[in-house]
């Protein structure tokens, strides 16, 4: 739908205002009507920020597209820009840094549509339009920092920092100016302290911005030279030397090595070829990793002039993406989400009690009308917190830097509070939990003579392989096949070409390894050199590698104890791969992939040692002690991958590979399927009582998992209500590290933690910190990275909860001793407002400055905030609170003459007993919440180990303890507190200490009831 703006003065937030004349007139009312309307009319035009409907339906009219301003996309309103192009007017809006061409319909500017190969090779139709051309824009990204003063607005109309000022202006019509003033500005400085933070970060963003230069274009056979930020998709370009790529790149002809450490944190380069002996029938995809070049990586080595075919640019590429994605996280955390909103009802049920009871004693008064309203909506107002939204930025925030410090980015900062919640941990073998560079162990030959030297197995490793070698000399690839080279004393000459002693191999062809087909095939050349004839000679053959149990697919005949040999080694530890080739003629360069690979004949296994990773055995010692469920999910041998989970001791008897996973992920099985597939798995699994999804959540290790598995399986295990943590490379594992509530995606690349990072100062974003694979990238390359989170995830939560609940009970209290107060015709000073208001401040500031305990506990921390052990203790806390109020209340009206009501007494603040004694009460009371509702071990440090806050609670409870005894008469006076009597002195302190002795023994019975022995049980029930 389309729209077109209203002018300012027919937008319909104004009509409250615009009858006030006529109402007024009408009631005679020339206070509450004009200032109700105004309020109405200021609340709708806010509206319009909050509510894309209300900005509709207030502001705007429908419109034809010839006239509109704005169209409505996935319930956001995007401004329409227009371009004229010749006589025609060219329409589009961007939306989530995509942009969308307006026509007779709505089409993405995405160039990408389901095309052949051969589309690629010869062009027959135009892959971008001219038009799209001009709507698309250049290949930059086009990054504006906004001003200031548009950030703040965009702070300033949010929901809880208006409802804050609404509460200041209240404060301001009770009399209360500088209590108000006070958080007002508290307020403000906090909103612009973070305003410049996303300016600074915004800024950071702007330097990721390609760099241009000079690229050759081909158009219609001829060459020409333009600058990279002229690209357009559908350009055919010339690559022939390193460089940084300038966007997504289809290699159609050529090849190269590229590292993409900046995308997906794997540093190892990847070799990319081009499209010339693909079928040109086959339908092109995305996924096509091995021929695509992605804008922002780098170029190591350039093996042949590449010609690319230009696919994406700008914000289209993957960079661009990314660097999207890393902008809308660099947004602040707010608690405008669906259980902030039910925790502020439940406490509001309260207020309207405490509010019911103020109308109705001031009735009795006989106040007046606009004093009890006033009244009413101020003890209403308190019980909606607003320090809430800048206590839960804070928290999360401050998990943020502290994981930055320790070499850990985040990319969705939502997800920090759900490592608190994690129940199950998943992880890859190779690269995760074992070495990824794995050392030969031993190389077993087919032949019977037993020795490798002069066999086939020289050339299917000196050929099968991907490694390049730099023009530095130095050789970069796939660290197995480097460890393979330096066990047989190979040499590798070029990127193609290898030599033993006298014998060269050269690689003709190439099929490229693949996880899914779990093998590599090449065809090479084989050449004996030296002096005579005979060594002069030249063959080709057909090399494969991969998983035994793949390759035996494709051997001729295979060998007796084939699977008992490969399958001992690997029940041994082994990382074994299988070795299969034959000899070929120059008919090789006709025939196809599945011809080349049939009928080979097997030439022995290769056995790499998979040796642990430091900190693995620390790491999965740390998640089960803390009752955490452990997973291995590997593309490797099953028998391999229950050895590593035996060494880490994990291992519960239960694995399932391929088809095994295949039938565990299925909805349902037929009876006999499942007992059959059940007594495969482990014949001591009950099929009778128990379900397919028991045995599922039974299985430690999921072997020859390809990358469909791995996301099925985490997929499963959240949809059965789990908390899942995938960690694993951040390549193959990309659909699983996005699946799971927290995905770790490790990158060997160790980073050095600066003093600046160590004493918690702001860190700015760089490309490379974050992995499109993942939510946390973890640049240590070290598992001590997902403790890391795990900790800093429950630390967060836990000071969720905590927040959550001295909220609540600050703002209870407060609503019950502002109904108290203006029964008794009783007023607070400003003055004593604003110093509360200062104590609780500085309260909440040292609040979120707590370290995790290195130890993760066996206890959970609450999950939610509605839970029974933070509802019971609320509730149960907050009757103390108000019994002792009430005791001390009446305490206090002993100890001066009733006051006198009527309707036309102004009630103002004089010092007074009562008004002294629920002052020092009700401050007394609000900041205990703090010192009796901290929550410590077994998540956080205790509070006596969190000395600051310790020490400024201690010093606040001395303060209040100060004051009410009078340690300086001076000082009280300024504060207008009366002088008490010894007795009353002692009857204050006696139920301040009552009232913390009985709130200090409800929390830790209940937290003990409710948090840890709740978990006691659980984990009994388990066992």
């Amino acid at each position: 739908m389309y729209f077109k703006s209203r002018s300012i003065l027919y937008c319909y937030y104004l009509l409250p205002v615009a009858y006030i004349p006529l109402i007024v007139a009408l009631t005679k009312s020339y206070q509450i009507v004009p200032f109700f309307l105004t309020l109405l009319s200021i609340f709708l035009f806010l509206s319009t920020f909050w509510f894309v409907k209300m900005r509709i339906l207030l502001t705007m009219k429908e419109s034809s597209l010839e006239e509109c301003d704005y169209i409505l996309y996935e319930n956001s309103l995007c401004k329409i820009h227009s371009i004229k192009n010749n006589s025609e007017i060219l329409r589009y809006f961007e939306h989530n840094k995509i942009k969308y061409r307006i026509n007779a319909e709505i089409k993405n500017i995405d160039p990408f549509t389901a095309r052949s190969y051969g589309y690629y090779k010869n062009p027959t139709s135009p892959y971008f339009s001219e038009e799209d051309k001009i709507c698309y824009g250049p290949n930059i990204f086009d990054i504006k920092p906004p001003t200031f003063f548009t950030l703040f607005l965009e702070h300033a109309v949010a929901p809880f920092f208006v409802f804050q000022i609404f509460c200041g202006i209240l404060w301001c019509l009770d009399e209360y100016i500088y209590h108000a003033l006070f958080s007002l500005v508290m307020m403000v400085l906090f909103e612009m302290g973070v305003v410049f933070q996303r300016i600074v970060t915004m800024k950071e963003f702007k330097t990721m911005n390609l760099k241009v230069y000079d690229v050759v274009r081909i158009v219609d056979g001829k060459e020409e030279k333009i600058k990279t930020s002229e690209l357009y998709p559908g350009d055919i370009i010339l690559v022939n030397n390193k460089m940084q790529v300038p966007c997504d790149l289809l290699i159609l002809s050529g090849g190269c090595a590229a590292n993409e450490a900046m995308l997906s944190g794997e540093s190892v380069p990847n070799i990319k070829e081009g499209i010339e002996d693909v079928d040109e029938n086959l339908i092109f995809s995305m996924n096509d990793k091995k021929r695509i070049l992605y804008g922002g990586t780098e170029i190591v080595k350039i093996e042949k002039n590449m010609k690319c075919f230009v696919l994406n640019t700008g914000f289209g590429t993957m960079q661009g993406k990314l660097i999207a994605k890393m902008m809308c996280s660099s947004d602040k955390v707010d608690a405008n989400d669906k259980e902030s909103f039910l925790f502020i009802l439940f406490l509001l049920c309260f207020a309207l009690i405490a509010a019911g009871y103020s109308i109705r004693e001031g009735l009795r008064m006989g106040k007046s009308s606009y004093k009890i309203l006033l009244e009413a909506i101020l003890i209403i107002t308190s019980v909606v917190p607003p320090e809430l939204p800048l206590e839960l930025t804070i928290a999360v925030n401050a998990a943020l830097q502290k994981l930055m410090g320790l070499g850990t980015f985040c990319l969705e900062p939502f997800r920090i509070p759900y490592a608190g919640k994690l129940d199950t941990c998943f992880f890859d073998k190779t690269g995760t939990l074992t070495e990824s560079m794995l050392d030969v162990k031993e190389i077993i030959d087919s032949g019977k003579e037993g020795d490798i030297h002069g066999s086939d197995i020289y050339g299917v490793v000196g050929s099968c392989h991907s490694l390049i070698k730099l023009d530095n000399g130095f050789i970069e690839g796939d660290p197995m096949e480097k460890s393979a080279f330096s066990y047989l004393n190979m040499n590798l000459i070029d990127d193609y070409t290898s030599t033993i002693n006298d014998i060269t191999f050269r690689i003709e062809k190439r099929f490229l390894f693949s996880s899914e087909l779990r093998r590599m095939t090449v065809v090479y050349m084989k050449k004996y050199t030296g002096t005579s004839k005979k060594k002069q000679s030249k063959t080709y053959h057909v090399g494969m590698k991969g998983a035994p149990e793949k390759i035996a697919e494709f051997l001729e005949n295979i060998p007796k104890n084939y699977d008992e040999t490969y399958k001992d080694y690997a029940s041994k530890g082994f990382r074994v791969l299988a070795v299969a080739g034959k000899q070929i003629g120059l008919e090789y360069k006709t025939c196809s992939k599945t011809q080349i690979e049939q009928k080979l004949k097997f030439k022995g296994f290769i056995l790499y040692e998979s040796k642990l990773k430091d900190g693995s055995e620390e790491c999965i010692e740390h998640l089960l002690e803390s009752n955490h469920k452990v997973v291995m999910i590997t593309g490797d041998n099953k028998l391999t991958a229950i050895e590593v989970a035996k060494n880490l001791n994990f291992y519960n008897g239960y694995a399932a590979e391929s088809t095994d996973i295949d039938q565990l992920l299925k909805k349902d099985l037929s009876k006999e399927e499942f007992i059959s597939l059940a007594s495969k798995i482990n014949k001591d699994f009950n099929a009778e009582e128990k379900t397919l999804n028991d045995l599922f959540q039974e299985i430690r290790v999921f072997a020859r998992s390809n990358p469909d598995h791995k996301e099925k399986i985490i997929q499963k295990y959240n949809d059965l209500g789990k908390y899942t943590l995938m960690c694993g490379d951040g390549t193959n594992d990309v659909g699983a590290l996005k699946k799971a509530h927290v995905g770790v995606a490790l990158v060997d690349r160790p980073t050095k933690i600066t003093k600046t990072v160590q004493y918690g100062e702001e860190q700015t974003i760089k490309m490379g910190d974050a992995s499109i694979a993942a939510p946390f990238t973890a640049k240590t390359g070290s598992l001590s990275s997902v403790l890391d989170i795990i900790r800093q995830g429950r630390s967060t939560l836990v000071t969720t909860v905590q927040m959550y609940k001295i909220l609540a009970l600050n703002s209870l209290i407060s609503a019950y001793s502002l109904s108290v107060i203006d029964s008794l015709g009783v007023r607070f000073g400003d003055y004593q407002m604003t110093v509360t208001g200062i104590l609780l401040s500085l309260a909440f500031m040292f609040l979120t400055k707590c370290d995790p305990l290195k130890q993760i506990s066996k206890e959970r921390p609450p999950l939610n905030i509605f839970n029974r052990y933070l509802l019971s203790s609320t509730i149960l806390q907050t009757a103390v609170h108000v019994f002792t109020c009430y005791k001390v209340t009446k305490y206090a009206l002993t100890l001066q003459d009733p006051i006198i009501f009527g309707p036309n007494v102004e009630l103002k603040f004089s010092p007074s007993n009562i008004n002294s004694i629920l002052f020092i009460f009700s401050t007394y009371q609000q900041l205990s919440t703090f010192l009796v509702n901290y929550i410590g071990r077994p998540f956080r440090e205790s509070l006596f180990e969190n000395y600051k806050l310790f020490l400024l609670l201690l010093s606040i409870i001395g303060f209040i303890i100060a004051v009410l005894f009078e340690y300086s008469i001076d000082f009280n006076k300024s504060l207008e507190i009366v002088e008490f009597t010894l007795e009353s002195k002692k009857i204050v302190l006696f139920y301040i200490l009552l009232d913390l002795l009985l709130c200090w023994i409800i929390e830790k019975i209940i937290f003990s009831i409710f948090v840890v022995k709740k978990e006691r049980k659980e984990k009994v029930k388990k066992e």
